[in-house]
């Protein structure tokens, strides 16, 4: 089974690496050149769906490969949108990919829109590129978000017959609607439901344990988790109650944080004057930004800091822990989590909003 995937966002890398190894050839495709390069980069930040020794075999067996450009003809095509990205209403963004997309491909068995959309927007997707493109009109698809909803993925099909369902959704356990606006809706839900239970973690006190046994994922929340938390504190489409509801909850997520912060500098200024000299301390972190305001923070005379990103950790492991007293980990990977805590005498695990 082939399939020309297309998307203009770095996030979908792990998505499209998750569907080869699970069988699908993956002919990967950006207009942004820059993504297009990042996808043959293999990164604990964009590649952790497959091992490096994986990634590299997939490559070499043909299961993933990217173009600089469209073909005319493909198996099935899916592209990637998120109209919402940051909070902010992209819709522009996905209706010029679409239209990029249509105006190249001649031929297609099966179109799937993937992602995440406010309600009606997929529907207009798909009616755009059906309308521009010369293939034959082929069955549509709408997923949502199938790489942060595994189980019961919110999903719809243009000729309402399930048992025709591309095998690429299949591997997805979708939920089928009636309607592709009630697929929508329920993504939008269970991503708001999921980054509620998630964030409820932080809360108690063994969080950290809690996090590293039992959340199935490697992320705490997920770029999506946020972009719809964003979106839906701001949206003017839903009621007054609703947007101070999300608007609260969202403030709530960011003051719990900057909490957890802040104990984690009062707890390291204690560790130097307790040991009564220079504590090195190593912050992973894969945000300049977020590292930039640790380092601020931690500015102290007893305090020797040093950073690293993931392309320092995609070469060294763990190994980069040798030589420092703690380590910061601030960032959203809960999968780093054990080898972390089982590498280093005293750690700190920030969630990066």
């Amino acid at each position: 089974m082939s399939l020309l995937f297309i998307t203009n966002q770095e996030s979908d890398i792990p998505l499209a690496l998750h569907l080869a190894k699970r069988g699908v050839e993956i002919t990967f495709y950006s207009p942004n050149p820059y993504i297009a390069s990042q996808a043959l980069k293999h990164s604990i930040k964009t590649h952790y769906t497959v091992s490096k020794p994986e990634f590299i075999k997939l490559c070499a067996e043909g299961m993933f490969k990217t173009v600089h450009e469209l073909p005319n003809t493909a198996g099935e095509v899916w592209i990637c949108v998120n109209t919402m990205k940051d909070g902010e209403d992209t819709y522009a963004d996905a209706e010029n990919l679409l239209t990029t997309a249509a105006q190249k491909i001649a031929k297609t068995k099966a179109l799937t829109i993937s992602g995440l959309t406010k309600p009606g927007e997929a529907s207009r997707l798909i009616n755009l590129f059906h309308s521009m493109s010369k293939s034959p009109e082929c069955p549509s698809f709408f997923i949502g978000s199938p790489q942060t909803i595994s189980e019961k993925t919110p999903s719809w099909s243009s000729d309402g017959k399930k048992g025709q369902t591309p095998e690429s959704i299949s591997l997805f356990n979708p939920c089928f609607f009636n309607t592709v606006e009630s697929a929508e809706d329920a993504t939008i839900s269970m991503l708001v439901c999921d980054a509620v239970r998630r964030t409820a973690l932080l809360h108690f006190p063994n969080w950290l344990e809690i996090l590293q046994k039992c959340l199935n994922d490697e992320f705490f929340l997920r770029p999506e988790h946020l972009d719809v938390l964003r979106f839906m504190k701001s949206s003017a489409k839903i009621d007054e109650w609703h947007s101070r509801f999300f608007t609260s909850f969202y403030r709530g997520l960011v003051k719990e944080v900057s909490r957890r912060e802040s104990e984690m500098v009062t707890d390291v200024v204690k560790l130097a004057r307790k040991s009564g000299k220079t504590i090195r301390v190593l912050i992973v972190c894969f945000e300049e930004d977020v590292a930039k305001r640790l380092q601020l923070s931690l500015a102290k005379k007893n305090v020797k800091i040093t950073c690293i990103n993931e392309g320092s950790l995609e070469s060294k492991g763990v190994e980069v822990c040798k030589g420092f007293d703690c380590v910061i980990l601030a960032t959203r990977y809960v999968a780093l989590l054990k080898e972390f805590m089982e590498a280093c005498k005293r750690m700190w695990f920030i969630p990066t909003i």
